[in-house]
C-alpha cells in the first residue's frame, strides 16, 4: 500500500493543500502489509465500539419510555383516588 504524504512549509496540516498554498513536496511512502492489517482491526474495533454505543442508547431509551409508562400510570390511579374522594 502506497500513501502520499504532503510536506508543507505552513506549519498546518501535513496532508492539507488549498488553492492558495500548493508549494509543498510530495513523498510517496510504502506502508507494510502489517500496518494494513492493524488498519482493519482499528476500523473493526471503532464499528464494535458504535454498535455497543447503539444498543446503549436503545436500552437507555427503552428504560426511559417504561418509567415514563409507569408514572403516567401511577398518576392516573392518583387522579382517579382524588376524584372518587370529591
Amino acid at each position: 500500500m502506497m500513501i502520499n504524504i504532503v510536506l508543507s512549509r505552513s506549519g498546518g496540516m501535513a496532508d492539507a493543500l488549498d488553492s492558495k498554498s500548493n508549494d509543498g513536496n510530495i513523498v510517496r511512502v510504502q506502508v507494510p502489509p502489517s500496518a494494513s492489517i492493524l488498519w482493519k482491526k482499528t476500523n473493526e474495533l471503532k464499528a464494535k465500539s458504535l454498535d455497543l454505543e447503539k444498543r446503549f442508547k436503545m436500552l437507555l431509551i427503552m428504560i426511559i419510555s417504561q418509567m415514563l409508562a409507569l408514572f403516567l400510570q401511577c398518576a392516573i390511579l392518583v387522579l382517579d383516588w382524588h376524584i372518587g374522594n370529591f
